[in-house]
């Protein structure tokens, strides 16, 4: 597996998981050597294994492939279609200018479209979108599940984060059109085989010298690669509106005429998508080697503190920091229930919880995620209870995030108090961090236990 599917893995099984815990997959990424990111990989190959998403995620790159080639071969077929309807039955003669227009035209237009989406910062690839669409449809009509859910909705959010949405959208547009552009050679070269064309071009308004130069300014390129061009006299000629002289058009001067229209095509049709699609390419490539998870971001700093090494939560190679920024605890309502709460927030795996010796009606939350933070708030302000106690990992460093949440927190009722648990394993530095911290916020010296026994006493003797 390539080092992104590895990452997209674990993201899908973040996603999938939606932040419940499991013990086995994080005592087997605590037990590797590595830095945080190598261990939340290893969790997350263990659950998606044991679940099978990686197996599901296999089928999800499958049905992309599949959606693709099918978009591709579309994309042939309406070339090659649209190459025999512009020649038409050779019955007629052919407008050479007006049959390049309409190979070229749409796809030339899309192109500067797309390269005016940079200017804008668009993203662009019209045809890739489709093609997403498409695969996101296949997803859901043959794996009805969570898993395919997670399983895109964590692609789009590792190629969004590192810029590379952009991309596989072009890449696969570009794809799609060199298809097309491919099926249009294919047809006229087929139509130019086995018919007999004659070309001209007509005007009402404009000199024939202005199609003399058109015509032999476009060929320049396609020269260049061998394609011949009309003569200045097999372009004048072909613009005579006499029947008779029409019909009449040397041989030479028709296969020039088809190989003028065949070089344009190639040059200005297949040749720009061409180098498009492998620059996308690199640039699509180069990106996904650089993609990687981020422990310290929002989405992962629970569960990759969760992960460290029990070495790395007791403090011995997380120096405390030297200063925390101070939050203050507002007054506590005065109106409060007869319940008494203990929430614990980001507790390590190894720290029993629930805690032994809780007393009678002592309710319990575990706080790891931010939407749990905001769950526990808002019940908090619905009902406060009489007695709240908030358990903190004494091991673990208060940053800004914890200690504003714990400030929200204690100001939901009158009677709170702060247990540091794992106090005997913490450093000496790192609790009197906290303790400065909790002083700060307003909670109460007495207010602030280190010891377990005292902190499951005060939630627990009567007021």
């Amino acid at each position: 597996m390539s080092e992104f599917n590895k990452r997209w893995l674990a993201e899908a099984v973040r996603r999938d998981r939606a932040d419940t815990r499991d013990e086995a997959a994080e005592k087997h990424a605590r037990s590797l050597a590595g830095d945080a990111e190598q261990r939340i990989l290893a969790w997350a190959a263990v659950i998606a294994a044991r679940d099978g998403l990686d197996e599901r995620l296999q089928r999800w790159r499958q049905g992309a492939f599949w959606a693709l080639l099918g978009l591709l071969a579309v994309a042939l077929l309406s070339g090659f279609s649209a190459a025999l309807a512009v020649l038409g039955d050779s019955q007629a003669p052919v407008n050479v200018i007006w049959a390049l227009g309409s190979l070229l035209g749409i796809n030339l237009l899309l192109l500067l479209t797309w390269l005016l989406s940079f200017s804008v910062n668009a993203q662009g690839g019209s045809l890739g979108r489709l093609w997403y669409v498409i695969t996101v449809a296949i997803q859901k009509r043959l794996h009805d599940n969570s898993g395919a859910a997670a399983i895109t909705q964590a692609f789009n959010v590792l190629t969004s984060q590192a810029g590379l949405s952009r991309w596989w959208l072009s890449l696969v547009s570009h794809l799609s059109w060199l298809c097309i552009m491919l099926g249009i050679v294919a047809g006229l070269m087929l139509a130019l085989a086995l018919r007999s064309y004659v070309f001209v071009w007509e005007t009402t308004i404009l000199p024939t010298s202005v199609f003399v130069a058109l015509v032999e300014s476009l060929g320049v390129l396609p020269g260049l690669l061998g394609f011949a061009t009309p003569s200045a006299d097999a372009i004048v000629s072909s613009g005579s509106a006499a029947a008779s002289a029409l019909a009449e058009q040397d041989d030479t001067a028709r296969r020039a005429w088809a190989s003028w229209l065949s070089g344009c095509v190639l040059v200005y049709g297949i040749l720009p998508r061409l180098c498009l699609s492998v620059w996308c390419w690199l640039r699509l490539g180069l990106g996904l080697r650089k993609i990687r998870l981020q422990p310290n971001a929002l989405a992962w700093v629970a569960l990759a503190s969760r992960l460290a090494p029990d070495s790395e939560q007791a403090g011995v190679t997380d120096p405390a920091p030297a200063a925390v920024p101070a939050f203050r605890r507002r007054a506590g309502k005065a109106r409060s229930g007869d319940g008494r709460l203990l929430v614990g927030l980001e507790i390590a795996s190894d720290l029993p919880w629930p805690p032994a010796g809780l007393a009678d009606r002592v309710q319990t939350h575990l706080v790891d995620s931010r939407q749990q933070r905001e769950y526990v708030l808002e019940q908090l302000s619905l009902d406060p209870p009489q007695k709240l106690l908030l358990a903190c990992a004494a091991a673990q460093s208060p940053d800004r995030g914890s200690l504003h949440w714990l400030a929200d927190a204690a100001s939901q009722t009158a009677a709170v108090a702060v247990w540091l648990m794992g106090a005997e394993r913490a450093g000496a530095e790192r609790l009197a961090i906290w303790r400065q911290s909790l002083l700060d916020m307003g909670i109460a010296e007495s207010a602030i236990y280190d010891v377990n026994e005292q902190a499951l006493a005060w939630l627990g003797e009567t007021s």
